[in-house]
């Protein structure tokens, strides 16, 4: 029997003071708590920390596992439903993961553990990137193995150039660049960073994006996904022409 508690969006609505919780370590030691703000209180952790691992976004939780405690509970063996789930939870970190950042650079890792120490990026970080909850982190996109690699096991560049470009170029915070009525253009790594540097509402900027609107103040905007393209070992590759072609478009 697989047993992989999560926190149900019935528990949700009652908050951090109804929801028990099991603490588990990697080496099978558990305690149980009676809500996560006792859990986050006593392990002075942050309570979102905890519910982010209930929740199924990311296994460990500073290394260590925390699960809601209704499922295990109905359980007759509460230490082997224990023990199945910790080997589930730090299973999912031992998994090999590839790491790629904008300049094209691979990097692979064992263990999503390995990975977060290496690269310096929280554990949580490195995992919801991984399992797709966020695009990218740190400057770094990360792959699950049999996400990039072809029927042999190989690494398949093809593959992963087709995933980092969805993820680089078209997050919540895609970045587009601004072209003016002389040619001349800038890129911005969000459409946040471009409104406050041209004092114009975010969602005007989304409008132009979608064509809803032409220009604003001499500028029109276009997503670096449509004039950029990621390629292993090179990054970003840029087509001027293209950009200038589309504004033209997109102006008249």
């Amino acid at each position: 029997m697989k047993i992989f508690p999560v926190l149900s969006k019935y528990n949700l609505t009652f908050g951090y003071k109804k929801t028990p919780v099991y603490k588990i370590n990697k080496n099978g030691d558990f305690k149980r708590y009676d809500s996560i703000s006792l859990a986050a209180n006593e392990n002075n952790v942050d309570k979102s920390g905890i519910a982010r691992c209930i929740n199924g976004r990311t296994s460990l939780y500073l290394n260590n596992v925390y699960c809601a405690a209704d499922e295990i509970d109905k359980q007759d063996d509460i230490k082997s439903a224990i023990e199945k789930v910790k080997n589930q939870h730090f299973q999912d970190n031992c998994q090999k993961v590839y790491a790629i950042n904008s300049k094209g650079e691979v990097r692979v890792f064992e263990t999503l553990i390995q990975a977060s120490g290496e690269l310096e990026i929280p554990l949580t970080s490195v995992h919801s990137c991984s399992r797709g909850h966020s695009k990218s982190s740190n400057g770094y996109v990360f792959f699950k193995k049999y996400e990039v690699t072809d029927e042999n096991g190989e690494f398949s560049p093809e593959k992963a150039e087709k995933i980092a470009n969805e993820k680089f170029l078209n997050s919540r915070f895609s970045p587009i660049y601004a072209v003016d009525e002389d040619g001349k253009y800038k890129r911005y790594d969000s459409i946040l960073d471009c409104a406050q540097e041209n004092l114009i509402d975010q969602r005007n900027i989304s409008n132009f994006i979608s064509h809803k609107r032409r220009a604003r103040k001499g500028l029109v905007f276009i997503k670096a996904g449509e004039v950029e393209n990621f390629k292993i070992g090179q990054g970003f590759i840029f087509d001027e022409e293209k950009l200038l072609s589309l504004a033209k478009k997109q102006r008249f």
